[in-house]
């Protein structure tokens, strides 16, 4: 399986560091690059990411390592494409990348050393499409990362028209033909038009859901009021007859601040009233 471009890298060292104590062990090469592979792979962690924040995060098991697949040289089955890492342990890199329902690299792949951006990658099932490796500036990032549009399904403007030109071709009209720019002219209207008939629908919802807002406000400050108003009425009988029965005149108190909550078709209104001003929103 075409997996990590650093993977040869880590599996060197590894190989290179046990070879360089084979002196007097009766461990041949072979077993030595074997081990090392071993080694190289169990520390090779692997887990679902979304630092690209397009595809779900791969589905692993935790302290999953390369050695865990069933068959390094072959394939996964993810079920969909997703999002994965794999840490290098043994040389502080990391690798970020969109794989397809295969486990093949298919669309962007980072790799960082010490959380430095050190390459960008595209790939088409496991094939380079483009690259950039050290001092990975921003013209470059966004070269190897617009070329990779149209593998990730990323649809840019280019990319329509490529699409609307293909649809044209598709229905019979010859390219460079009146009728072939027609066709693509009433298709980019079409879009346009799609388009600003979501952006007023929205627009639409948005207005709908204010006056209903709004109007929620309004019957919950009337209710509020009312309901103030009474608790008042009710709280200066009270207090006249309490001072009928003690012979006693009372003073106005100052108003309290009073709180409620109403729900009035679904919308919940909170409701604060000082005195005789009552605020509701």
């Amino acid at each position: 399986m075409k997996f990590l471009n650093k993977t040869g890298l880590a599996l060197k060292l590894s190989a290179v560091g046990l070879l360089s104590g084979l002196q007097g062990c009766s461990m041949t090469v072979d077993e030595a690059v074997a081990k090392g592979t071993a080694e190289a792979f169990a520390a090779m962690l692997v887990y679902g990411s979304e630092e690209f924040g397009r595809l779900p995060p791969c589905a692993y098991p935790s302290g999953f390592t390369i050695a865990d697949f069933p068959d390094v040289a072959g394939t996964e089955n993810l079920g969909a494409a997703c999002e994965r890492t794999t840490l290098l342990t043994q040389s502080g890199g990391k690798i970020v990348q969109e794989v397809n329902a295969n486990g093949m690299p298919h669309g962007l792949s980072h790799f960082y050393q010490d959380g430095r951006l050190e390459e960008v990658v595209c790939k088409n099932s496991g094939n380079v499409v483009a690259s950039k490796s050290r001092s990975v500036n921003n013209q470059d990032f966004f070269k190897v990362t617009s070329s990779c549009d149209h593998i990730r399904g990323v649809v840019t403007e280019d990319t329509a028209t490529l699409n609307r030109l293909d649809a044209c071709d598709s229905f019979g009209f010859e390219r460079g033909t009146q009728a072939h720019a027609e066709c693509a002219m009433k298709l980019f209207m079409n879009e346009q038009n799609q388009g600003t008939a979501k952006a007023v629908t929205s627009s639409n919802n948005q207005q709908t859901a204010a006056l209903a807002r709004q109007q929620a406000i309004q019957e919950a400050t009337l209710k509020e009021q009312k309901r103030i108003q009474e608790l008042e009425a009710s709280l200066r009988m009270m207090q006249i007859g309490i001072d009928l029965m003690n012979g006693t005149t009372s003073s106005n108190t100052p108003s309290k601040t009073h709180t409620q909550t109403y729900t009035i078709n679904g919308q919940i209104i909170n409701c604060t009233t000082t005195g005789s001003f009552t605020n509701c929103y």
